[in-house]
């Protein structure tokens, strides 16, 4: 058979002993072996690194965590010390969010103010009549008082979606239980801002709206407002305000309103009246201070359009706080706040544009009510002015 595969006696013993000799080991490549003992040192360095943390934490773990008395096995004791670094990781994560938390960032303080400001816009015509009947603080069988919240306009106008008079209705219902008695239609005695809080006024027949509205212009209504301003500084702790304000042409080309003084001489005595404008006084008086900002209480003489805010701008040189339309003689832009008002507030310079304006209507006192005694009628500050009087530090 040897004869028939090509195969000699001689050939046949050679492999044999072929077969039973040691295997040849050839030579690796320098390249694949440099490979191979990078591989085999980054890995044991790893390894070295996880048994330092593992050590590292072993020891710095209590004894009652790593107790070996119930460890019958390796794994049990690796077991162990993963539940460990577990525990571990997960304290330490949970101790870094309690910090983020209990130190809030400038934007969660402005979301947080702008939580207290309504967007009424976004509410149905139903809610704005029911937050209305929440503000209701003075009714008789005569008029009837809220305390208007901030962004919603006393009468409608173009862009206005929703406005005091135009919920009249659904508030009347609100007020009468359901329309149940003689009809009512309200009617507004006075006008106040959007962005102004405070008394409102409505009457509940025409005869009462007029008699109201004669007070007004006879002026025998007393008016106080609150406001927040900010400046460096204010001369006296009270005084008057006497300066006409009329429309004129501003630097940016646009109308609106300006102070028109009179030209007076040495004696006081007015040489030139200001044309095109409205006479316009306003009493001040300083409630409280502190670094750039003040606590006013405005009581004004006379109904001229943004009255309070033109006054405090640039006959005090201190505007509202807030009032974005007052803050610049040249250009209509945010307002700019000092670095210490800044940082009392929690926000950032490039918030200042949202900030609601501080303006309040705090009381009114209508003399000799209808033959009675004075009415005095008072409305409380919103959440977002008292607490801004909080961070400033202010009082009333």
């Amino acid at each position: 058979m040897d004869d028939y595969l090509g195969l000699n006696s001689e050939d046949y013993v050679y492999n044999n002993e072929l077969q039973d000799a040691p295997p040849i080991h050839r030579p690796i490549p320098t390249a694949a072996l440099s490979a191979k003992r990078k591989f085999r040192q980054r890995n044991n360095k790893t390894r070295t690194e996880i048994n330092k943390d593992t050590n590292d934490i072993v020891s710095n773990t209590p004894n009652n965590v790593l107790e070996t008395n119930d460890v019958t096995s390796a794994t049990d004791y690796a077991l162990k010390v993963r539940n460990a670094v577990r525990k571990k990781t997960f304290i330490s994560s949970s101790n870094e969010k309690k910090q983020e938390v209990t130190k809030p960032s400038g934007l969660q303080r402005f979301n947080h103010l702008r939580e207290d400001v309504f967007d009424m816009d976004k509410l149905t015509e139903r809610d704005v009549a029911s937050l209305l009947r929440e503000r209701v603080i003075y009714e008789d069988d005569k008029i009837l008082c809220i305390n208007k919240p901030y962004g919603l306009p006393v009468h409608g106008g173009p862009g206005m979606v929703w406005s005091v008079m135009g919920v009249a209705q659904r508030l009347v219902k609100a007020v009468t239980h359901g329309g149940v008695g003689p009809p009512i239609k309200l009617s507004l005695c006075h006008r106040l801002d959007r962005q102004t809080t405070g008394v409102v006024v409505l009457a509940k027949n025409n005869d009462i709206c007029f008699q109201i509205r004669q007070m007004f212009i006879e002026r025998s209504i007393l008016k106080t407002y609150w406001a927040i301003v900010c400046g460096v500084s204010i001369d006296s702790e009270e005084g008057t305000i006497d300066i006409p304000i009329g429309e004129s042409k501003a630097r940016d080309g646009l109308d609106r309103l300006v102070l028109k003084p009179d030209i007076l001489n040495d004696a006081g005595k007015v040489l030139k009246r200001a044309r095109h404008a409205s006479p316009a006084v306003t009493d001040y008086r300083v409630l409280s201070g502190s670094p750039g900002a003040y606590m006013l209480e405005f009581r004004p003489h006379t109904g001229v359009k943004h009255q309070i805010r033109l006054h405090a701008a640039w006959g005090l040189g201190c505007p509202v706080l807030g009032d974005h339309k007052y803050s610049h003689h040249d250009k209509l832009a945010p307002q700019q706040l000092s670095a210490p008002l800044y940082k009392a507030l929690g926000i950032r310079k490039a918030q200042t544009r949202y900030l609601p304006m501080h303006l309040h209507a705090r009381k009114l006192v209508i003399p000799r009510y209808f033959g009675t005694k004075d009415l005095i009628i008072e409305a409380k500050a919103p959440k977002f002015h008292i607490r801004n009087m909080q961070r400033l530090k202010l009082r009333f």
